[in-house]
């Protein structure tokens, strides 16, 4: 048995590695912590977000991008994954990671067909983790999406 993950056998009751991993950390999860933070066979993630205009109609253009609205999010994030198959909320003290942070979410069209956006997202862990991110460091996403506003 892999001694890296020693509730894995109590999941499966197979002798090895099982191999379906879920994971939360980077862009997609919890934006505050670095991709692969946190793995197991179990996850719960949860996101609340607002979202608000602070430019609705801009009508500039920029080489061949219409650049049309800039919307402001706020978000706050949490997750926490596991292996076990009891579901008790003392085996979760150390496994809850939170988050919090902006973005600023320009909609736009490229050569006034395509739609497309771009982002800048910054956010700040909640919870440090031992040796790893500290609480304050924030990390810092940005690009630009083709076909989709949102």
């Amino acid at each position: 048995m892999d001694q890296r993950f020693p509730e894995a056998e109590e999941l499966t009751n197979i002798d090895g590695f099982f191999p379906l991993r879920l994971y939360l950390g980077g862009q997609g999860t919890l934006r505050g912590y670095p991709y692969f933070t946190l793995n197991g066979s179990k996850l719960f993630f949860q996101r609340v977000n607002y979202t608000f205009p602070i430019l609705a109609n801009i009508g500039k253009q920029f080489l061949n991008l219409h650049l049309t609205r800039l919307y402001g999010s706020a978000f706050f994030e949490f997750g926490a994954t596991w292996n076990f198959d009891d579901f008790a909320f003392n085996k979760f003290n150390d496994r809850w990671l939170y988050d919090a942070g902006f973005e600023l979410r320009l909609a736009l069209f490229s050569y006034y067909r395509i739609p497309s956006s771009a982002y800048f997202q910054i956010a700040w862990p909640l919870r440090g983790i031992e040796n790893s991110v500290q609480t304050g460091d924030a990390r810092i996403y940005f690009g630009f999406i083709l076909g989709g506003l949102f």
